[in-house]
C-alpha cells in the first residue's frame, strides 16, 4: 500500500486531504462550493421536510460518506469531483419542487353569478 500513495500527477492513489483542507480554509471556497451542483443543494438540504420519497431521502444520505471520501482521494475545487451526485440531487430537487408548488396552490374560489351585469338583460 505503501508503494501505491505519492504525490505527484503520476501517483496511482495521491492524498489530497492537505491540499483540500487548504482550499477549505479559505472564505470564498464556500461560495464556490455553495454552487456546486447548480446550488440545487441548498435547495434540498433547507426544504427537505417537503421531500416525501423515502428512497431519495435515503439516498442522500450518500452524499455524506461520498463528500469525506473525495476530500480524501479528489479535488474539491474540481466540479467534476461532484458528477456521480448530480442525478440524485436533481432528483430530489425536482421532488421538491413539485410538492411545493402542489402545497402552494390556492383553493378554487367558487363562482358567484352576478345578475346585476348580464348580457341577457
Amino acid at each position: 500500500h505503501a508503494a501505491t500513495v505519492a504525490s505527484g500527477d503520476d501517483a496511482v492513489f495521491a492524498d489530497q486531504l492537505t491540499r483540500n483542507f487548504d482550499f477549505l480554509s479559505r472564505p470564498l471556497s464556500y461560495f464556490y462550493l455553495a454552487q456546486v451542483m447548480g446550488g440545487c443543494w441548498m435547495v434540498v438540504l433547507c426544504l427537505q421536510r417537503y421531500l416525501r420519497d423515502a428512497f431519495t431521502r435515503r439516498a442522500l444520505l450518500v452524499s455524506l460518506p461520498f463528500f469525506a471520501g473525495m476530500t480524501v482521494v479528489g479535488l474539491l475545487p474540481e466540479i467534476r469531483v461532484f458528477g456521480e451526485l448530480i442525478p440524485l440531487f436533481l432528483t430530489a430537487f425536482w421532488l421538491i419542487m413539485r410538492e411545493v408548488v402542489q402545497t402552494l396552490q390556492p383553493a378554487p374560489i367558487p363562482a358567484v353569478r352576478d345578475e346585476t351585469y348580464s348580457l341577457a338583460g
